[in-house]
């Protein structure tokens, strides 16, 4: 569990957390997988829910699946801030042009507390051939290009701690040893991106590079998939343009922060 920032109150800091996630999801979330995404209690997480729907500043649908009330939904800036929001700000646009650029499409990750991959946005294709994937559900680190992304950056106590858990190491018949897994995370580190070819699903490859932030930590992952013909063909196309957009998105989050670029 997360300890509240200096200076803060752990209550407030959840409220702030719980709003920030809604903020970046155009479909409702329940209470299970909120709690699950934020690594929040679900008592008290279903509690800040009932609070925050009282009180007007989110909505339930039947099932009691929560959302933020759209008249606090402004596209710039966003009503919520925080890092998602901000981050979606910043990225969206930039990945707009990378997939009007390639022509393939892109998503935006986060590597959440129990080593999956969480979307929090997509720009999509306008091929007709083209992937288009549910955002609203996550995947296991190892089986995508941003997930390994994403732990190969992390602080060698995360990947132990990823190590000592018991999600896959690989899909199917492509599941590897932890020992290869870590040459692999090294092979990351030192190219700066990552590659999958036809792990997750036969046929879908894609590159992912990271965004860094003010203190010069990973913060996501944007990726580019594509169909594996498509992808092999192009895949240094694919991978430049996509580190030139990912160095910009870095460059204006750190510029945005008021520190110095590093």
């Amino acid at each position: 569990m997360r300890e509240a920032s200096p200076g803060g109150v752990k209550s407030a800091e959840r409220v702030l957390e719980l709003l920030e996630l809604l903020s970046t999801f155009d479909v409702p979330l329940g209470v299970t997988e909120i709690s699950r995404r934020l690594n929040h209690p679900k008592s008290s997480t279903s509690l800040l829910l009932s609070t925050l729907e009282s009180r007007g500043y989110v909505l339930a649908d039947a099932r009691r699946r929560f959302s933020l009330n759209p008249a606090y939904r402004n596209p710039d800036p966003t009503w919520v801030g925080g890092k998602f929001a901000q981050l979606r700000r910043i990225a969206v646009p930039l990945m707009q042009r990378l997939v009007d650029a390639v022509g393939e499409s892109s998503m935006l990750g986060l590597l959440t507390a129990e080593f999956q991959v969480q979307y929090i946005a997509k720009v999509i294709s306008p091929d007709e051939l083209r992937f288009d994937p549910d955002i609203r559900t996550t995947r296991p680190a190892t089986l995508t290009s941003g997930g390994l992304l994403l732990l190969a950056f992390q602080r060698q106590e995360v990947v132990e701690r990823f190590l000592l858990s018991t999600l896959p190491l690989g899909h199917g018949d492509r599941t590897i040893s932890p020992l290869e897994l870590m040459d692999r995370l090294a092979t990351i580190r030192k190219n700066g991106f990552a590659v999958n070819e036809s792990v997750l699903h036969e046929g879908a490859s894609g590159v992912a590079a990271p965004v860094f932030g003010p203190d010069a930590e990973i913060i996501a992952a944007v990726n580019l998939v594509a169909p594996t013909v498509r992808f092999q063909r192009r895949s240094d196309e694919l991978r430049e343009q996509l580190l030139a957009t990912t160095q910009a998105i870095t460059l204006r989050i750190q510029v945005s922060s008021g520190r110095p670029p590093r």
